[in-house]
């Protein structure tokens, strides 16, 4: 079996070809396998040398701000024109298909050259609140991605004597009314 060849992954003309790869679209397991490599070799290849990593990011970048853009605009909704052309080659006669006929020579369809109908369909596409709050989730996680919070009170197995109240003060909802103070 020969053996692997090494491929270096410092210089620059292997960097520009996995940055294509990456905005290609593929994932480090095929860019991986495109270098004849085992995925975890690969990943570890990654964490251990900076410029390859630096040249994935960069790959991405461009997929990742379509992707969030097509997101935004399908969360806040928008209206699509849709243009159609059509193309008329015939017609209908108005002699009723008569054999006499010259303009069609009995058929009951003339020839026209050139005639273009262009439709123009306006649609209002509705914001999706699905996508809405994917989008606040990613950008504003502070805020919109709140976990619930959660209490594990456990009396080691004895009977709770007395009654305990707990009082649970969620700061994370309190408005800074004066920030520059």
């Amino acid at each position: 079996m020969p053996a692997k060849k090494k491929v270096n992954f410092q210089d620059t003309e292997v960097l520009l070809i996995v940055e294509g790869l990456a905005r290609d679209g593929l994932d480090n397991k095929d860019i991986a396998k495109y270098f004849n490599y085992a995925e975890t070799y690969f990943s570890g290849l990654i964490n251990s040398i900076s410029e390859l990593s630096e040249a994935l990011k960069r790959g991405r970048r461009p997929l990742e701000v379509m992707v969030e853009n097509s997101l935004f605009r399908r969360a806040y909704g928008g209206i699509k024109v849709k243009t159609q052309v059509r193309r008329f080659l015939e017609e209908r006669c108005d002699c009723g298909a008569n054999n006499k006929c010259e303009i069609c020579k009995g058929t009951g369809k003339k020839l026209i050259t050139d005639v273009e109908i262009v439709q123009e369909t306006i649609t209002e596409l509705p914001p999706d609140t699905g996508a809405a709050a994917l989008w606040l989730k990613q950008k504003k996680s502070d805020i919109w991605n709140k976990q619930p919070i959660r209490i594990d009170a456990t009396t080691g197995g004895k009977e709770l004597s007395t009654n305990l109240q707990i009082e649970v003060i969620d700061k994370r909802d309190q408005v800074d009314e004066n920030p520059d103070d």
